[in-house]
């Protein structure tokens, strides 16, 4: 749950600015990496960080940022992104300080 920008990725550099980015939106299209803003997450990171934030908000619990940050295992960089990105998917709603799950019809 801390991904390096592309530009930084193994071999990013011989296939060139262009070539990359039709290759992370090809990978986006096909639903392989997730583009939280600036930061591009591999699905599966996405789906354990899911899993992770389910766990820490089942119930009808709530939890602040830096307790979902520690739950994650990740720093604020990283964190920050991931919780905007699921609450614009409507898995978590952020109240104040604090952000709990919605359920399937997008109620908390």
């Amino acid at each position: 749950l801390q991904p390096q920008p592309p530009a930084q990725w193994p071999r990013a550099k011989d296939v060139g600015p262009e070539r990359l980015e039709d290759m992370l939106v090809y990978l986006q299209a096909e639903e392989s990496l997730v583009r939280t803003g600036e930061l591009w997450f591999a699905r599966g990171a996405i789906d354990q960080a899911e899993r992770r934030l389910r766990d820490v908000l089942d119930g009808g619990r709530e939890a602040t940022t830096a307790e979902l940050r520690e739950a994650l295992g990740t720093t604020r960089k990283f964190a920050v992104p991931l919780l905007e990105y699921f609450d614009q998917q409507r898995i978590t709603r952020r109240y104040d300080d604090v952000r709990r799950l919605l359920d399937a019809g997008g109620a908390a």
